[in-house]
C-alpha cells in the first residue's frame, strides 16, 4: 500500500447562502504521496486557489475533510492551525508576498524564527538557502531593490526553510523558470517533499 502525506476525502467549499451560494469546489478526493509532484491545472475561477488553500490549512472545507499524516487538519481548531501551517507547508505566493521593510535574508530567517529557531541558527539557515539559490550577494537587499526572479527565490527561499512537509505554489508566476525550479529542487534535501502546483 502506497503511503499518502495528504489525502482529501470527499471536498467541498462553498461561499454564500441561498440565490448568493457559489460553489467553488465540489466533491473533491486526492492523495498525495510522498515526493510526488502534483499540478492542479484549469481556467480562472474554476477553484484551484480555492482547493490549494483548503489543501495548506488556509481555508477550511464546508463539507469533507483534509488529512495530513494521519492527522485530520480540517477538524483542528483556529489554534492549532498556524503551527500547522508553520512546520507542514511552505508556500510560494503569485506576488511574492515579501514584507517591504524587511531584507531578503530578514524575509527569510522571521519565519525561521517563528518556528522556534534562535535568531543566529534563523539567520544562518537563510544564509545557506538564499547562497545556493544565487542571491548570496543579494541578501540584504530589499524587495523593492531585488527583480522578479530575485523576489521569487526569496520566496522559495522562505517556503523551504522549515523543511515543510508539502510546498505549495499558488498560480504559478511568470518568473518561474527552469533555473528556478532546478535550484529549489537542489536547496530542499534529501528528503521526499511534495509539491502541489495551481496554475
Amino acid at each position: 500500500m502506497t503511503a499518502v502525506t495528504l489525502d482529501l476525502r470527499r471536498v467541498t467549499k462553498r461561499f454564500g447562502e441561498g440565490d448568493a451560494e457559489v460553489v467553488a469546489v465540489r466533491d473533491v478526493s486526492l492523495a498525495v504521496a510522498p515526493g510526488e509532484v502534483v499540478l492542479i491545472m484549469g481556467p480562472s475561477g474554476s477553484g484551484k486557489t480555492t482547493l490549494l488553500s483548503m489543501m495548506g490549512a488556509l481555508l477550511r472545507p464546508t463539507m469533507g475533510s483534509i488529512h495530513l499524516d494521519g492527522t485530520v487538519i480540517s477538524d483542528l481548531s483556529e489554534g492549532g492551525l498556524p503551527d500547522i501551517r508553520l512546520h507542514h507547508f511552505g508556500f510560494v505566493f503569485q506576488d511574492f508576498n515579501l514584507l517591504s521593510a524587511l531584507t531578503a535574508i530578514e524575509n527569510v530567517a522571521l519565519v525561521a524564527e517563528l518556528a522556534g529557531l534562535s535568531g543566529r541558527a534563523a539567520r544562518t539557515k537563510a544564509i545557506g538557502l538564499l547562497t545556493e539559490l544565487g542571491l548570496g550577494r543579494r541578501l540584504d537587499f530589499l524587495p523593492e531593490k531585488l527583480s522578479g526572479g530575485e523576489k521569487q527565490r526569496v520566496s522559495i527561499a522562505r517556503a523551504l526553510v522549515n523543511d515543510p512537509t508539502v510546498i505549495s505554489l499558488t498560480n504559478r508566476p511568470q518568473t518561474w523558470t527552469a533555473e528556478s525550479a532546478t535550484r529549489s529542487r537542489g536547496c530542499s534535501g534529501g528528503s521526499p517533499r511534495n509539491r502541489v502546483e495551481a496554475w
